[in-house]
């Protein structure tokens, strides 16, 4: 018997998150081209009507908030992929280039499953936020995406995921309660080199916050690590997330 492909593993289990609450509907079709995860495959360089790429077992995991919007993925599901040239896509890949990171080495996925619903604006907090059940289903689903794909390293997009991904380990137990990246940056810890996920089969990896691509350049400039500020800081602690884990280097 064929084993499933990992990404195909992953959408059987989706199916298991249910009720979705107010303001989130379902994702009901895969995008056919590169998207991020539960969009799309969340693997770099897909095509449609071909083969999955490989999942890029114990190399990067590209953690985001949420999808997107209902209209947005019918866009993108009619365009067969997502618009590469958008703020998130072009400075994330500015950023994995920057650091000389492969796009194919990432899976490229969110914490929270669905969409929002309709054409709600796509930036804050997601709505399936207020829900606690729903919160949960969602962490638990994170775990297992973590357990399928073994990551060495994690890089958390946006102010919002820190908090969501803490209570899936004790080593990142100072991330619960970061509400802003000042904080993480200043009271917390902004760069994880180990942290520990799951019991029976454990994954160490280094955990680092970012600040979303789709807003970097504006963004970015509070960050602050060690003594650098700003770009500096963020590339910095980059670079240091790749090197303590272990990350291989290439041209993008």
């Amino acid at each position: 018997m064929q084993k499933l492909h990992p990404v195909d593993r992953l959408f059987d289990k989706l199916r298991e998150i249910s009720p979705y609450p107010d303001g989130v509907v379902p994702v009901t079709q895969r995008i056919e081209g590169t998207a991020f995860f539960p969009g799309g495959a969340g693997l770099w360089g897909m095509e449609p009507d071909t083969p999955l790429p490989p999942m890029p077992i114990g190399q990067v995991m590209v953690l985001g908030h949420d999808f997107d919007t209902e209209v947005g993925y019918q866009q993108s599901l009619a365009q067969r992929g997502e618009n590469l040239k958008s703020p998130t896509w072009r400075n994330l890949l500015w950023l994995l280039n920057q650091v000389q990171v492969s796009p194919a080495t990432c899976f490229f996925t969110n914490a929270y499953m669905g969409l929002r619903a309709g054409n709600s604006n796509v930036t804050g907090r997601f709505p399936g936020a207020r829900s606690p059940g729903f919160v949960q289903q969602c962490q638990a689903f994170l775990a297992y995406q973590i357990a399928v794909q073994r990551p060495r390293l994690i890089l958390t997009l946006g102010r919002y995921v820190p908090a969501v991904i803490a209570s899936l380990s004790a080593d990142l137990a100072g991330w619960a309660r970061c509400t802003s990246f000042r904080v993480l940056d200043t009271q917390a810890q902004s760069l994880i080199p180990c942290a520990e996920f799951g019991r029976t089969m454990p994954v160490k990896a280094a955990v680092i916050g970012l600040t979303h691509p789709s807003i970097w350049h504006r963004c970015v400039l509070g960050r602050c690590y060690g003594a650098l500020r700003g770009k500096e800081a963020e590339l910095q602690m980059l670079q240091d997330a790749i090197e303590v884990a272990g990350i291989p280097r290439c041209a993008t």
